[in-house]
């Protein structure tokens, strides 16, 4: 302080070797940086030298599950945009490729690459029928053990998707030449080609990010015959395609996950005859019977739903937080904004009142609390200047007798002074008498006012409103809570 600095911000660390797996998501070690697009002295520095988009900020780089820090700071490479507009952001969560796309989504990408591909098992030709059977990579005997390697990255402008690709292509040639009759010479060509893709986008659009996936498997089926140098081609193709889609979606209350998958869809491509006798298979029954009904995208749901939470910081007594405004950027970092938690059982009726009390003001700067709270019978004066009654004011000593009541709710009665003054049957009621009765007549005093007391259980949004003697208001809150880890 001596020296000219001042405490910003305070971190508390987690220390004394806590295991990862009871506190995931407590800050072990911490560091900070100045992360600006040129060099920040101890001079004096004034702020509105630069714009919004080039003003420097201070970065808090942390880490958990005992990890240790960068040993060295970022390297300036795009602007960090801490207030867009009027608003601003109460924060940025962003989670690294290596720790998400490549450590989580392209393994259940994979999985799902091994369920969709189609390999052949092919072992001839007996008595003009094809030995053919086809089955997937999941279920092969010598390959479902050992997952298909994760999809390769196509290369591709920064605008664009990030697209990730996965082929795999099967050929089986069986050559015969015999003098049998029961199987004509030729070749006989299996071709099967699995084709799946995964795009992901990198331009944020409305607080929602949509994730397709796609894939297509083509089965071809090919003979070639020389019977006594008479040549006969004999080919058949089909195919089946397939799409599913991940869905995070931004709401007041955090991240929506919706996850579909379309039924496959099965075509007869190509079926071509030439001359002479020849085995026939139809290949879109050969896909139907082996093909999945559906391409189960669960996994990635499970992954994404590990988002649509609320969020405690790392300390206690801070506000609670939900993920919004999910984004991939062009490297793959799964990137989301911060929003405070907003309760879901909230009150939707537009009579209801604010979750945060506010009063609005009546005349002479006194704050009415049945200001804020539209559809609700306001208590107003009943008497008039006809009644000889006046309103009582700090300015003014106090009458008889002072009443508030609801419109409508009173009948005349005589007034001792021969006026009459109305019949006051509201459950709502106030008196001078009552108030302050040590105040002799003529004396003046300060207006009484109600208190106001609000309570909010946690399970629904109710507000009751009391009226008491007390002059002090009190306020009562429940609120609900949760807490989720990702690690």
């Amino acid at each position: 302080m001596a020296s000219g600095f001042h405490v910003l911000y305070t971190i508390p660390l987690w220390l004394g070797g806590l295991a990862s797996s009871e506190h995931p998501h407590r800050l072990v070690h911490m560091t900070f940086q100045v992360y600006a697009n040129k060099a920040i002295s101890t001079t004096p520095y004034t702020w509105s030298d630069n714009s919004r988009l080039y003003q420097p900020i201070i970065v808090i780089v942390g880490t958990c599950s005992n990890r240790q820090t960068l040993s060295s700071g970022f390297q300036y490479s795009t602007e960090w945009v801490a207030h867009a507009g009027r608003f601003s952001s109460c924060g940025t969560v962003g989670i690294s490729a290596d720790l998400f796309l490549r450590g989580k989504l392209l393994p259940i990408v994979s999985e799902i690459n091994a369920a969709t591909t189609i390999i052949p098992n092919f072992s001839g030709i007996k008595q003009s029928q094809w030995n053919l059977a086809l089955t997937t990579w999941s279920e092969h005997r010598d390959r479902k053990d050992e997952p298909p390697p994760p999809p390769s990255a196509v290369d591709g402008s920064p605008d664009e998707p990030l697209k990730f690709l996965w082929k795999h292509h099967d050929k089986l040639n069986y050559e015969h030449t015999s003098p049998s009759q029961h199987i004509a010479d030729g070749v006989y060509t299996v071709t099967c080609d699995t084709e799946n893709s995964l795009e992901i986008p990198t331009i944020y659009k409305q607080g929602t990010m949509a994730i397709d996936l796609r894939g297509k498997v083509t089965l071809q089926l090919d003979v070639h015959l020389d019977n006594h140098g008479l040549p006969s081609d004999w080919s058949s193709k089909a195919s089946v395609e397939w799409t599913a889609s991940i869905v995070v979606h931004s709401e007041a209350a955090g991240l929506v996950v919706n996850v579909s998958s379309s039924p496959p869809m099965f075509k007869s491509l190509e079926y071509t005859t030439g001359t002479g006798d020849h085995p026939t298979l139809d290949p879109e029954d050969l896909l139907r019977a082996v093909f999945p009904p559906t391409v189960d995208v669960s996994d990635a749901n499970i992954e994404f739903s590990r988002f649509a939470r609320v969020w405690q910081s790392c300390y206690p007594g801070s506000s609670a937080f939900t993920l919004c405004n999910p984004v991939f950027n062009a490297k793959g970092d799964l990137l989301f904004e911060l929003q405070p938690y907003a309760d879901p059982t909230s009150p939707t009726d537009p009579d209801a009142p604010p979750p945060t009390f506010a009063f609005s003001k009546m005349p002479g700067g006194r704050r009415d609390p049945f200001g804020v709270r539209r559809g609700t019978n306001r208590p107003h004066r009943t008497a008039s200047r006809q009644t000889g009654e006046r309103r009582p004011s700090p300015a003014r000593p106090y009458e008889d007798t002072h009443r508030a009541g609801r419109a409508g709710a009173s009948t005349p009665e005589p007034h001792a002074n021969g006026a009459m003054r109305p019949r006051d049957s509201s459950r709502f009621s106030m008196s001078s008498r009552s108030m302050s009765p040590s105040v002799p007549s003529g004396t003046r005093a300060p207006v009484p006012r109600p208190v106001v007391t609000t309570t909010m259980p946690a399970s629904r949004s109710q507000w009751n409103i009391t009226a008491s003697e007390e002059m002090t208001p009190t306020k009562a809150y429940s609120t609900q809570s949760s807490e989720s880890a990702y690690s």
